[in-house]
């Protein structure tokens, strides 16, 4: 498991948008709205930070694997450690 906390709840949107947009959300067929958990229902820290836990099958997916290093490079999203994502959101998780 990989975990990364987002530098703003609005850096957060903007990846989900993207991936959103090349994943073709949302679907009517399905009537799925979106592939990733908006801002309102992720986990946030008290500065309003989204985290995300994403398996390595997920960050190998083609649509994260080419934007990860971009936004890792940017500031838009952090690696954190599991022990900094547990200091927020206690196991299990």
């Amino acid at each position: 498991m990989r975990f990364f906390r987002a530098a703003t709840a609005e850096a957060y949107e903007a990846v989900r948008a993207d991936l959103d947009s090349v994943w073709g959300y949302p679907n009517p067929g399905t009537k799925t709205a979106t592939a990733i958990t908006p801002v309102g229902e992720a986990p946030t820290d008290a500065s309003g930070r989204v985290y995300i836990i994403a398996s390595e099958d997920e960050c190998n997916y083609p649509a994260i694997s080419e934007r990860l290093p971009t936004l890792l490079a940017s500031g838009m999203v952090a690696e954190v450690t599991a022990a900094e994502f547990a200091e927020q959101f206690p196991p299990p998780f």
